[in-house]
């Protein structure tokens, strides 16, 4: 049945994609052709889906409004195709009663929506927008794998019916996808479009952010299974709320600022989307894609610039970190977790006095990390960074200095300028960040990996 079903389906969507190029050229005349947008000489044009399922209506309703004549070459095609759908076992529910037969609802993990055969059809001419010369074969394909998903628990392992939590930060460049531990993943936004839509990103970024300019934006990915569910319009929906797993949140917050930690940079989180499925699936069931509610982060309006560039992070470098994470049960990660907390915080701190905070948040990394007793502070850390960390004599005195310039920054922020000295290290607090929250970054991780060889350090 299933070849059967395809065949006929496909055979017959051919037959109306050539009988409605008129129709639709006549549509356009009227009401205006749809507005091209291209990019870098690549049409980028959004498929006009209303404009299909305006025509397929007109046609519908042509014997109301006295143009059945002309419409009669399209009914007959969409009518055909009608026939076809009706015969899949997951469409016979739908009744056959006046000029619009054909509403039943479909169901996509918490929203349920009035769909017609006119959407799955326009789903269809969408999907083989760009791949004509497939005859609608693959399309057909992959409706039938949706139809069929309630029914057959296989189908649950094709893409279409993979969902994915996503939470997306800013701060990395990665250019594949790199599977994680525990189900997750990490992946560049522009691998992710198809379950996502671009319009989020106003909400935290400035207009002129062009989405081909997000290159440091990626996310954190748990995917799931899901199913379409398919009833009458005479059927009361109900159905339980899908939510991401217990620690999703938490997950994804920790990893990030391991990460942040690991790699010594800024990343900020910029929103949480739960419960994507893929624009394809929801094109082929007839619906226009719609994108789950989700929590805003931090805006990176500020940190945008046109000249920024960001070089790539290497897969080698996710794997150690996600080998890191994957053993922060054996490691006494729970330990250094409020550190790793600290640092991250440090790497994306805003305001006017950003640094003097991230000199005050190192303090409190570096105490915890070597726990110095009552008295000569400063010397102990001094003592204890230099072990940790250097392998001959002259790195041992550079990270003595270091330690020794960034506590008495430290001082100097706490106290205040009483004096000459403590005016003049006020000026230098720049330059004790960026030499000690590197010191504070190794540190953290040579304690965190000590049993484990990296090559973060």
């Amino acid at each position: 049945m299933k070849l059967f079903w395809e065949e006929s389906l496909a055979e017959k969507l051919v037959e109306l994609s050539t009988t409605q190029k008129p129709y639709l050229k006549r549509h356009w005349e009227i009401y205006g052709f749809p507005t091209r947008v291209t990019f870098n000489g690549k049409d980028e044009t959004p498929f006009p889906w209303d404009d299909y399922n305006s025509l397929y209506e007109d046609a519908q309703l042509s014997e109301r409004t006295g143009s059945a004549e002309y419409y009669s070459p399209l009914r007959k095609a969409l009518e055909a195709v009608y026939d076809v759908l009706r015969y899949h076992p997951a469409l016979t529910l739908v009744p056959k009663s006046g000029a619009f037969y054909d509403a039943f609802h479909v169901s996509i993990n918490d929203t349920t929506a009035l769909t017609t055969f006119n959407n799955l059809i326009t789903g269809q001419i969408a999907q083989n927008h760009n791949s004509s010369k497939d005859h609608f074969k693959a399309s057909v394909a992959r409706l039938n794998s949706l139809l069929q998903a309630p029914f057959v628990d296989q189908q649950l392992y094709s893409s279409l019916l993979q969902g994915k939590d996503i939470v997306l930060f800013h701060g990395v460049r990665l250019e594949h996808e790199i599977e994680l531990c525990e189900g997750y993943s990490i992946a560049p936004l522009s691998l992710l479009r198809e379950h996502l839509d671009p319009e989020w990103i106003t909400d935290v970024a400035t207009k002129q952010i062009e989405r081909r300019r997000t290159e440091a934006i990626f996310g954190i990915v748990h995917k799931f299974n899901w199913r379409p569910r398919i009833s009458s319009t005479y059927t009361t929906v109900t159905h339980s709320p899908r939510t991401p797993p217990p620690l999703f949140h938490r997950w994804a917050d920790e990893f990030s600022e391991l990460m942040s930690v690991s790699l010594g940079c800024r990343i900020s989180w910029l929103k949480t989307f739960e419960g994507c499925v893929s624009r394809s699936a929801c094109e082929l069931l007839g619906q226009h894609h719609h994108q789950p509610s989700s929590a805003d982060g931090r805006s990176i309006s500020h940190l945008f610039s046109p000249f920024a560039k960001f070089k790539e992070t290497s897969t080698r470098q996710i794997n150690e970190i996600a080998n890191i994470f994957a053993k922060r049960s054996v490691i006494s990660y729970a330990d250094y977790a409020p550190i790793i907390h600290r640092l991250a915080e440090a790497y994306r701190r805003e305001g006017r006095f950003s640094v003097h905070d991230r000199i005050l948040d190192l303090a409190i990394v570096f105490e915890r990390l070597f726990k110095p007793s009552q008295g000569r502070i400063s010397h102990k850390l001094q003592e204890a960074a230099a072990e940790l960390l250097a392998k001959n004599d002259g790195e041992r005195e550079a990270l003595r200095a270091t330690i020794k310039h960034f506590y008495d920054v430290r001082s100097a922020i706490v106290h205040g300028p009483t004096d000459s000295k403590k005016e003049r290290l006020l000026m230098e607090v720049g330059e004790a960040w960026m030499r000690s929250s590197d010191v504070a970054r190794r540190a953290t991780l040579k304690k965190l990996t000590a049993k484990h060889a990296t090559t973060l350090l």
